[in-house]
Protein backbone atom coordinates (compact mmCIF):
# COMPACT_ATOMS: atom_id res chain seq x y z
CA UNK A 1 0.00 0.00 0.00
CA UNK A 2 1.36 3.41 -1.00
CA UNK A 3 0.90 6.20 1.50
CA UNK A 4 0.01 9.51 -0.20
CA UNK A 5 2.31 12.42 0.59
CA UNK A 6 0.38 15.50 1.82
CA UNK A 7 2.06 18.12 -0.37
CA UNK A 8 -0.52 20.77 0.51
CA UNK A 9 0.16 20.35 4.21
CA UNK A 10 3.92 20.48 3.69
CA UNK A 11 3.56 23.71 1.72
CA UNK A 12 1.31 25.24 4.35
CA UNK A 13 3.74 24.35 7.16
CA UNK A 14 6.67 25.91 5.27
CA UNK A 15 4.58 29.01 4.48
CA UNK A 16 3.47 29.28 8.12
CA UNK A 17 7.07 29.00 9.32
CA UNK A 18 8.17 31.77 6.96
CA UNK A 19 5.13 33.80 7.99
CA UNK A 20 6.06 33.54 11.67
CA UNK A 21 9.65 34.55 10.97
CA UNK A 22 8.44 37.53 8.90
CA UNK A 23 6.02 38.47 11.69
CA UNK A 24 8.89 38.55 14.18
CA UNK A 25 11.05 40.63 11.84
CA UNK A 26 8.33 43.06 10.67
CA UNK A 27 7.37 46.37 12.16
CA UNK A 28 3.96 47.08 13.73
CA UNK A 29 2.18 47.97 10.47
CA UNK A 30 3.54 44.87 8.74
CA UNK A 31 2.50 42.67 11.66
CA UNK A 32 -1.05 43.97 11.51
CA UNK A 33 -1.23 43.28 7.77
CA UNK A 34 0.26 39.79 8.12
CA UNK A 35 -2.08 38.76 10.93
CA UNK A 36 -5.11 40.19 9.11
CA UNK A 37 -4.31 38.29 5.93
CA UNK A 38 -3.58 35.06 7.78
CA UNK A 39 -6.78 35.21 9.87
CA UNK A 40 -8.84 36.05 6.78
CA UNK A 41 -7.35 33.14 4.85
CA UNK A 42 -8.00 30.82 7.77
CA UNK A 43 -11.62 31.87 8.35
CA UNK A 44 -12.93 32.31 4.79
CA UNK A 45 -13.03 28.58 3.91
CA UNK A 46 -14.69 27.83 7.28
CA UNK A 47 -17.55 30.30 6.75
CA UNK A 48 -17.96 29.77 2.99
CA UNK A 49 -17.13 26.13 2.25
CA UNK A 50 -16.25 25.76 -1.39
CA UNK A 51 -13.51 23.83 -3.12
CA UNK A 52 -12.65 26.82 -5.32
CA UNK A 53 -12.37 29.16 -2.34
CA UNK A 54 -10.26 26.64 -0.44
CA UNK A 55 -7.91 26.33 -3.41
CA UNK A 56 -7.71 30.10 -3.76
CA UNK A 57 -6.92 30.50 -0.05
CA UNK A 58 -4.24 27.81 -0.31
CA UNK A 59 -2.63 29.60 -3.26
CA UNK A 60 -2.72 32.92 -1.40
CA UNK A 61 -1.20 31.29 1.71
CA UNK A 62 1.64 29.91 -0.41
CA UNK A 63 2.07 33.31 -2.08
CA UNK A 64 2.24 35.01 1.32
CA UNK A 65 4.85 32.42 2.31
CA UNK A 66 6.92 33.25 -0.79
CA UNK A 67 6.50 36.96 -0.07
CA UNK A 68 7.66 36.36 3.49
CA UNK A 69 10.74 34.56 2.17
CA UNK A 70 11.53 37.47 -0.14
CA UNK A 71 11.04 39.93 2.74
CA UNK A 72 13.33 37.91 5.01
CA UNK A 73 15.94 37.54 2.27
CA UNK A 74 15.83 41.30 1.70
CA UNK A 75 16.32 41.94 5.43
CA UNK A 76 19.35 39.63 5.52
CA UNK A 77 17.73 36.82 7.49
CA UNK A 78 19.01 34.12 5.13
CA UNK A 79 22.68 34.36 4.27
CA UNK A 80 24.80 32.33 1.92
Amino acid sequence: MIIPIPYELIGEVIALTLFILAFIEAEVRGRIILVSVFVLLFLLPRFFPSSNLSLLCLLVKLSVGMGSYIFLKYRGYFRR
